[in-house]
């Protein structure tokens, strides 16, 4: 589970082009004595009891949350207005059981996907929507009947570059890759070692991107995912990632934990 409050976070940071604690109050001093800025954090409420794994913004107005409700049902909520409202929507696809949604991305106020995780026998589903969120289809990285009784893994994280190439990771070092928007996958093999449960996925361009795991490595690769290596990052996990190009990006993590590469990810502050 992503919590809610580190993504928001990294999108702010985003937003405001840096970031920076401090009391509300700004009469309150710093350690050098002077006065410490008041913080640019706000806190966003949502409708209903809602544990959240994920948040992607198509655009500075719309963007959408996921996660689950209580009973194991999932819950994507949508904003129109940068989060000052939230409203539920909808995200049933063909009448497939699903426990929670994990990860969520649009690349326009249309054009979206949905990953999650449920029982065994629906954890590796991948959803798409093409009119914002109102109706969604079913996609299966690995078909049910491939998987002949095998175990299956969540998915955690979904990025897309535009309406046809995509990657979803999961648990287990799972990774598949997608041409055609969806309708069929390509799996792709993390390095020794990395078969671990991966968070997040981010490309800067086709053949540059960077997958978060849980033991707090970083995976790269410079050829679309044909090939990944293991950088350094630190122990702890980390939940989500931005880029703004080939070298420079945040990684969002436990504690509160934000850091910055201006290399790609060969050294972070």
């Amino acid at each position: 589970m992503r919590p809610i409050s580190l993504l928001l976070m990294s999108l702010a940071m985003l937003a405001c082009g840096g970031g920076g604690g401090g009391s509300d109050d700004p009469a309150d001093n710093g350690d050098n004595g002077e006065p410490t800025p008041a913080s640019p954090w706000s806190a966003q409420s949502a409708p209903g009891s809602l544990t959240l794994h994920d948040i992607h913004f198509a655009n500075a107005s719309r963007g959408w949350a996921v996660g689950a409700a209580h009973h194991g049902v999932p819950a994507m909520l949508h904003t129109a207005d940068g989060g000052d409202d939230w409203v539920e929507v909808l995200s049933h696809g063909e009448n497939t059981p699903l426990e929670a949604f994990r990860g969520v991305h649009f690349i326009d106020n249309q054009t979206g996907w949905a990953v999650g995780g449920g029982d065994a026998s629906t954890s590796n589903i991948v959803r798409s929507t093409s009119d914002g969120g109102e109706t969604w289809v079913d996609h299966w990285p690995i078909s049910p009947t491939a998987m002949e009784g095998g175990a299956w893994e969540p998915l955690n994280g979904a990025f897309f570059l535009d309406q046809n190439t995509g990657w979803v990771v999961g648990n287990q070092g799972i990774i598949f890759a997608t041409t055609d928007g969806g309708t069929s996958w390509q799996s792709q093999e993390p390095p020794p070692g990395a078969h671990v449960n991966l968070l997040d996925v981010f490309f800067a361009d086709a053949d540059r991107g960077w997958i978060s795991t849980a033991s707090g490595w970083l995976l790269r690769t410079d050829d679309g995912g044909a090939d990944w290596e293991m950088l350094g990052v630190g122990v702890s996990p980390h939940y989500d990632m931005h880029f703004l190009d080939a070298g420079k990006g945040w990684v969002a993590g436990t504690e509160g934990r934000i850091r910055y590469t201006e290399n790609g990810g060969e050294s972070w502050t």
